[in-house]
């Protein structure tokens, strides 16, 4: 006679695939599923998915993750989307608009607009700079006829507190191709680097920065010489990412202040390295800790069906165990710090002194680009 285990699924609405997680109410990982999805880029600057690519690749995943585990009842499901996105939908739920990516831009230019207008009571409310409300804004403005058929766009009254980077997965991979060497091969040369990049400075914003908003930012470097290798420059472009989550975690907390952070989760394939691991727990004076390859934003979906349906609290230290996260701590050196901290406050004001001359080639390309369209 079998017994059946009660679990939640969580499934997480990715760039490049739908995955879906089946965790038991005590956090046991039980299995893990992936669908790869495609999106389309029509025109340049947009990036978009047909709705039904998001209901179809959720529903085969689950289905696949069902017809696995036959024993196991399902208490509750939790579903992850990309940041930034938004679908329009009317009153029965039939959608409107096409899936306008976090990695679509036609709507910076009402993005721009409403931050001129109203860009302190924004971010006091918010902390970062809105995503949704600037694609309804254009949807409005392009197609108002259409528009007027969408009922809703966001969930009202759930918010939370983000910040993130677009690139740091793009500027390893560039690195890589650029300099023909594996991930790996890479990092163990930026392991023989001194903090601080022999002096380097990276800027990681490849497709613009977004916490704080700044779409004009691209990528940079500055202190390099003919001495410089690989592993110095890979070196710099992890050390930006940690500087960047530093702002983000001091940002928080003022908005914040009740929220003492302590320890942080890694989940992705960067949470694998070491190295970057060190860094970030040194820049930040958090401590992480990797997650196991199957931990992903799925599982995190899974925790908040369990909490949602009253099977857990949101502190259960079954799902935090490191039997079922992983096991590897990196834990910040206090002299590590304070070496870091003047390189912290030189990336800042790298960061700052670069904008004009971003602002200026934003300017320049685009009005290329027009004169290549009128000349087409």
């Amino acid at each position: 006679m079998s017994t059946r285990t009660t679990a939640v699924l969580g499934v997480d609405l990715g760039t490049q695939s739908t995955k879906a997680a089946l965790v038991a109410l005590d956090g046991r990982h039980l299995g893990a599923h992936a669908v790869a999805v495609e999106f389309e880029r029509p025109q340049p600057g947009w990036a978009e998915q047909a709705p039904d690519v998001l209901v179809e690749s959720t529903i085969a995943a689950i289905a696949a993750l069902v017809t696995r585990f036959p024993d196991v009842d399902v208490a509750g499901i939790g579903i992850a989307a990309q940041m930034g996105g938004a679908i329009g939908i009317d009153a029965g739920f039939v959608p409107v608009t096409p899936h306008e990516m976090w990695l679509d831009t036609r709507a910076d230019e009402d993005r721009t607009a409403l931050l001129a207008e109203h860009r302190d009571e924004i971010l006091a409310r918010n902390g970062i700079i809105p995503f949704v409300a600037p694609r309804v804004r254009r949807w409005l403005r392009v197609d108002p006829e259409g528009a007027a058929r969408i009922a809703r766009v966001v969930a009202p009254g759930r918010f939370y507190l983000l910040g993130f980077t677009t690139g740091t997965g793009i500027t390893q991979r560039w690195l890589s191709r650029v300099f023909g060497l594996s991930y790996e091969d890479l990092e163990a040369q930026a392991a023989d680097v001194p903090r601080g990049a022999s002096g380097i400075l990276g800027v990681p914003h490849f497709n613009g920065r977004v916490s704080p908003f700044e779409p004009a930012m691209k990528g940079a470097f500055v202190g390099f010489d003919d001495r410089s290798g690989p592993g110095a420059f890979y070196r710099a472009m992890l050390e930006a990412a940690a500087y960047e989550l530093d702002g983000w975690i001091g940002a928080a907390r003022a908005l914040a202040p009740e929220v003492t952070p302590e320890e942080v989760v890694n989940v992705g394939g960067g949470a694998q390295s070491a190295l970057w691991n060190q860094i970030k727990a040194d820049v930040t004076g958090l401590a992480f800790r990797t997650a196991l390859p199957d931990v992903n934003a799925a599982r995190g979906a899974a925790m908040a069906a369990a909490v949602a349906t009253g099977a857990i609290a949101v502190d259960d230290p079954g799902w935090l165990s490191p039997d079922h996260l992983g096991a590897r701590r990196f834990v910040a050196d206090a002299g590590a710090r304070r070496a870091y901290a003047p390189f912290r406050e030189a990336y800042g004001a790298l960061a700052e002194a670069l904008l004009p001359t971003y602002r200026t080639l934003q300017a320049l390309r685009r009005s290329e680009t027009t004169k290549d369209r009128d000349h087409a």
